[in-house]
C-alpha cells in the first residue's frame, strides 16, 4: 500500500512530509539554515527522492529509503550549493 503523502517547506529550515491518511507527519527533513521555499519530487510517481530548495541558497537532495539520512532526523544524501535568485 502507498501512503498519500504532501510535502511542505516551513520557515524552521525545515520540510515536514506528512502522511494524509494516517493525518501524522513521518518525516522532518532538517538541513537548512533559512526558510524552504521550495520542494519538489525527483520523479512523478515516486516519494522516495525529494528536493528542498531554501533561502541559503541551498538544493539539498533527501532519500527517504535511507535510514542514516532523513529517516533518522540525518541530514541530506546530497547538497548543491551556491543558488542565487537570477
Amino acid at each position: 500500500v502507498v501512503a498519500v503523502v504532501v510535502v511542505a517547506g516551513a520557515s524552521d529550515g525545515a520540510a515536514y512530509v506528512h502522511d494524509v491518511e494516517r493525518d501524522v507527519s513521518v518525516h522532518r527533513l532538517s538541513g537548512h539554515v533559512n526558510d524552504v521555499n521550495a520542494v519538489a519530487w525527483a520523479e512523478p510517481g515516486s516519494s522516495h527522492v525529494l528536493y528542498t530548495g531554501s533561502d541559503d541558497c541551498m538544493c539539498a537532495v533527501w532519500d527517504l529509503r535511507a535510514p542514516s539520512d532523513a529517516a533518522r532526523g540525518g541530514g541530506p544524501a546530497g547538497v548543491l550549493i551556491g543558488h542565487t535568485e537570477a
